[in-house]
């Protein structure tokens, strides 16, 4: 061991999307934060590969502008360049393609179903957005879809698709319905955008973020272990010797590399994180020099696990005139040859894009790609199965990740890729880092999040606070000051000053809505 290299308030391992989100948010904080990440590069599964102006992310992701991911960016003023992908497409079956019924006149003119499958399809659509998902969340996909009714064959194959398009999931008779209803009603309520530059906009946007408030981000640094120093102190041990202490930790990498830091710090790792199911697909991802059919840029397969999508018709992420493909293939646990799935992939590309093999300037092959390190279960009653966020015996120790408990879908790819639960992770700890720094009771929680708390730390009342003197009351309405501002409240900001404090609206700051009396309707709008 080569001694302490640094001190900080909290150490984050792994950055990925999950990782650099939580550094930002605990940075903005006031948090003096460190990032360690193992690869010579950030991102993780969000990494984009840069080859001759064309940007290829690592598979198809896609942001979805009402999930969760999309709102936390905007909260920490990530850019979202892009563009939405458009709701039509091409459906793959018996190896023919017909139109992809995404709404009311594509279903009608669909040769894909018969006119009594296009009413039960009709029904079943209209009925998604308005169905309750922790109502299903202990039933397969196979078994809700079972318990709607008389649906044709047709129809659910049809939806058996759009569940592998919302959640990369292959697993009807496994994986937990209100998962993939969750996702579903995400889909459909404001579909998703294609990024300009791919994925690493998100990935350098979070990482300028963080920097900016002043985080500490490393790669090419493995952290190898965890002890814990004292009831509230940990030493992080990278492979090269180094230890950087901290209050907290932040364990934001996949399942099995959490199971093994926390092990070494002698504590038993969660059963949870032994063995996890991950979400696989076999991904082929094109740099062409000219796009032989553009007419055909999306395609969904509804008898076969397959997807085609053209990210460069609306996105910019090829120079003029070339196109980026991303072509995948939904794992099952039998498929088990990724060379028969690479041609597979490759004969939808002749199907779709007869002659794209001319026009191949680069191409990447992920035969076994991780879209989600932990498949949602019925079985594990769904999203309640997963982890949680808190590792038993390690106060101050949490998860982030798409895999712990606490967010949405498997692939919100971050898409959530592990922002809600990294977010929810650290609400839960604020109270710990708060009481390990010593420092007046600033929410670390609430600022970490959206709910509507109080502003204060666990046992730590507003009035309480106003009767600290010095600095730790000035450190506490300068964060008032600051969440006032960031919601539009000028008034409350510049009334936060120590020699105010016992009159400034404490509960207002926390929550901007209280108080606030209701707009009197014009009569027009009665």
């Amino acid at each position: 061991m080569q001694g302490v290299a640094e001190r900080v308030d909290v150490v984050v391992v792994g950055g990925g999307l999950a990782g650099l989100a939580a550094a930002a948010y605990l940075a903005r904080a006031g948090l003096s934060v460190g990032v360690f990440e193992r690869a010579a590069a950030l991102g993780g599964r969000g990494a984009t590969l840069r080859e001759r102006g064309f940007a290829l992310n690592r598979g198809a992701h896609a942001l979805y502008r009402k999930g969760e991911a999309a709102a936390v960016l905007a909260d920490l003023g990530v850019p979202m360049p892009g563009q939405r992908a458009p709701a039509s497409g091409r459906a793959l079956r018996g190896g023919a393609l017909y139109q992809l019924p995404t709404g009311t006149l594509s279903l009608v003119t669909t040769g894909l179903l018969g006119i009594r499958a296009k009413a039960a399809a009709a029904r079943l659509l209209e009925r998604v957005p308005r169905l309750d998902p922790s109502s299903v969340d202990e039933v397969s996909v196979a078994g809700w879809l079972d318990g709607l009714g008389d649906v044709p064959p047709d129809v659910r194959a049809v939806m058996e698709a759009f569940v592998r398009l919302t959640t990369y999931v292959n697993a009807p008779a496994t994986m937990s319905a209100g998962t993939a209803l969750r996702q579903l009603q995400r889909a459909f309520a404001g579909g998703v955008l294609y990024l300009d530059g791919g994925w690493q906009t998100l990935v350098d946007g979070l990482a300028a973020r963080a920097t900016r408030w002043g985080a500490r981000i490393t790669s090419g640094a493995r952290a190898a272990s965890l002890t814990q120093t004292s009831a509230s102190g940990y030493a992080v041990a990278l492979a090269d010797g180094k230890l950087t202490s901290a209050r907290a930790v932040v364990l934001a990498v996949p399942p099995r590399e959490a199971a093994a830091l926390i092990a070494s710090s002698g504590a038993e790792a969660p059963a949870s994180l032994a063995d996890p199911a991950p979400v696989q697909a076999a991904a082929l991802d094109l740099a062409l020099a000219r796009l032989p059919r553009p007419e055909d840029r999306f395609v969904l397969g509804i008898d076969r696990p397959l997807y085609l999508s053209v990210h460069s018709g609306v996105a910019k992420l090829a120079p003029e005139g070339g196109a980026v493909i991303h072509v995948m293939k939904y794992l099952s646990s039998g498929d088990l040859d990724p060379g028969a799935d690479r041609e597979e992939l490759e004969a939808l590309l002749d199907l779709a894009q007869p002659g794209w093999r001319a026009e191949v300037v680069h191409a990447q092959y992920l035969p076994r790609m991780t879209a989600a390190e932990r498949l949602d279960m019925a079985t594990a009653r769904g999203t309640s199965g997963r982890p949680d966020v808190e590792v038993p015996g390690l106060p101050g120790v949490v998860l982030a990740g798409d895999w712990v408990k606490g967010g949405s879908s498997p692939r919100e790819r971050l898409h959530e890729s592990g922002y809600g639960e990294g977010r929810a992770a650290l609400a839960r700890k604020s109270d710990v880092v708060c009481r390990a720094r010593a420092r007046a009771p600033v929410s670390l929680g609430r600022l970490l999040s959206n709910d509507r708390e109080r502003l204060r730390c666990r046992g730590s009342r507003a009035g309480d606070v106003r009767a600290r003197p010095g600095a730790a009351a000035a450190r506490y309405v300068a964060a008032v000051a600051s969440l006032a501002r960031a919601r539009g409240l000028e008034s409350v900001a510049r009334s936060a000053s120590p020699a105010q404090a016992p009159r400034l609206p404490w509960r207002v700051a926390a929550d901007p809505d209280r108080g606030r009396r209701p707009r009197r309707r014009a009569a027009r709008d009665r």
